[in-house]
């Protein structure tokens, strides 16, 4: 199975997709206005807007607004580039994968890690007492063959008691009031 990294260079086709959001590290008593309005107006934009254009809708000199950008960037946001996968031919897998009682999370994590498909795994805490979300990269949204196989590899590492998987279909919206609400 060719990887995504293979399929996005082999094609050159630029990460067009731009997630923002917010890191809370419970600094956010030493934000002032100036920087949540800056926060705001970046979180509204879907592409990287220009220092200019940004400088001229806040009304802020653009020297300052370089200057508090690059400080917010390091301590309270996240920038990253994803591929928008399905124009790849590709979908994204998640899976819900629960351990087995006397394993530990991170050995089991680097082990999915280890598969070719996987690309991010995360500990999280709910209904189950230790488990992982991992995230895959499948080639066609609807090739279940290929999904068993997937499931069958995950299966197959020591201390795995349990995976459920979902395919993302649709984003049906944001609410991106819930993170303005915050800031």
């Amino acid at each position: 199975m060719k990887s995504l990294v293979q399929a996005s260079s082999a094609t050159n086709v630029p990460n067009e997709v731009v997630h923002r959001s917010i890191r809370r590290n419970g600094n956010n008593h030493q934000l002032t206005e100036i920087d949540k309005r800056i926060i705001r107006k970046l979180l509204n934009y879907k592409n990287k807007p220009s220092a200019v254009q940004l400088s001229r809708e806040l009304d802020i000199p653009i020297a300052t607004l370089m200057r508090r950008k690059n400080k917010l960037e390091q301590s309270y946001m996240t920038i990253t580039y994803g591929p928008k996968l399905k124009n790849f031919g590709y979908a994204k897998l998640s899976l819900l994968v629960k351990i087995s009682p006397g394993f530990t999370a991170i050995n089991i994590a680097y082990g999915l890690l280890g598969l070719p498909f996987i690309s991010k795994v995360t500990r999280v805490f709910g209904g189950t007492k230790d488990s992982l979300l991992a995230e895959a990269v499948v080639s066609k949204m609807g090739d279940f063959h290929e999904v068993a196989k997937l499931m069958d590899s995950i299966k197959s590492i020591e201390g795995i008691e349990d995976v459920t998987w979902f395919i993302d279909i649709d984003e049906i919206g944001k609410n991106e009031e819930a993170i303005h609400n915050l800031i």
